[in-house]
């Protein structure tokens, strides 16, 4: 009597039914289900308003997202000791821990790019109908967007700039009406000034008359306050530069993004930091369901070649230490 054993397919590798069960299924929907959340909790909080009112707590509340990945560590851990398969334990791991890091990475960076910028300035006052020539840097110590008088203009050719690495450009704030530097304080121009609106790398040191933000839309006079605390020094540095060039003083010197409508500028980096936080969960999601559809179907398989012979029952009999055939006595 000839046994006979059933031809394997292997021209395929998706999803083959009688392979796939309900353990497998099991640990499928957990890797298919909580890295996506975990990336959710931790890209949430720190891209919004949590991040901003509390800068330190905030991380503490972020590595909450660490207790599933060290939960399948200790999964993996314990079925390795009993001597169970540690596959699906080991890349749930690895999964979790992908989305957990990934996740702070991305909120982070979205926070500092864009809803910083958003908090910083919302959280701050706002004013209308100023007058530069009326007013100081300390007078609008707290202003977040500023809505200049009509007939306030960049001094564009008053413009200057500080490099270092990035080029950091300046240029003062003030109302049209023949400004004369070498005249005396009070006379064609301010005692100190103090608005200034900045970019960076929108000139250069070699010509550093201003070209930043919208300087050359004839309806913008409005200012919308420079956030970033790290840029600030550079721009502090580029109006001393500037005073020393114009022979001008700026006693209080703050800084704003030269635009057209403050609050829309503002809103816009909400929606900007909102439309990143949706789309780098959704992407997650994505790279993760196709990375369980390959771990299904790479781990249906009972032993760990993908594509190797079954193996005969009692296989283990033919041989030992290494694989070598027991010596015939």
């Amino acid at each position: 009597m000839e046994v006979r054993r059933r031809q394997q397919n292997k021209s395929h590798v998706f999803f083959e039914r009688w392979r796939i069960n309900g353990p497998i299924l099991f640990k499928a929907i957990i890797c298919l289900l909580v890295p996506p959340l975990i990336f959710l909790w931790t890209t949430t909080c720190l891209s919004f308003s949590t991040h901003f009112n509390y800068p330190r707590r905030v991380w503490l509340l972020t590595w909450l997202g660490v207790l599933p990945v060290v939960f399948s560590a200790w999964s993996a851990f314990r079925n390795y000791k009993v001597g169970l398969d540690v596959r699906w334990a080991v890349s749930s791991t690895i999964l979790f821990t992908v989305a957990f890091f990934l996740g702070m990475f991305v909120g982070d960076a979205n926070y500092l790019v864009n809803m910083h910028n958003f908090y910083f300035v919302n959280s701050l006052k706002s004013y209308s109908n100023i007058k530069p020539k009326e007013v100081t840097g300390t007078q609008l110590m707290d202003a977040g967007r500023v809505v200049f008088a009509e007939g306030t203009r960049l001094k564009l050719d008053m413009g200057m700039s500080f490099t270092m690495w990035d080029t950091y450009c300046v240029a003062p704030i003030h109302a049209a009406g023949g400004d004369n530097p070498e005249g005396p304080p009070g006379v064609g121009h301010p005692a100190s000034y103090d608005l200034w609106a900045v970019g960076k790398n929108c000139c250069s040191s070699d010509n550093p008359e201003f070209a930043c933000g919208e300087y050359n839309n004839p309806d913008a006079r409005s200012g919308l306050r420079q956030s970033n605390e790290d840029q600030r020094v550079y721009f502090a540095l580029a109006v001393q530069q500037a005073e020393a060039a114009y022979g001008i003083t700026a006693k209080h010197p703050i800084f704003f993004h030269w635009v057209e409508d403050a609050d829309k500028t503002m809103q816009n980096y909400f929606t900007k930091g909102f439309r990143a936080w949706v789309f780098s969960i959704f992407c997650h999601m994505c790279v993760n369901a196709f990375a369980v559809v390959l771990l299904i179907n790479t781990f249906k398989y009972t032993n760990r070649a993908l594509f190797a012979e079954e193996k005969l029952p009692g296989h283990y009999m033919h041989g030992h230490d290494g694989g070598h055939a027991l010596p015939a006595h």
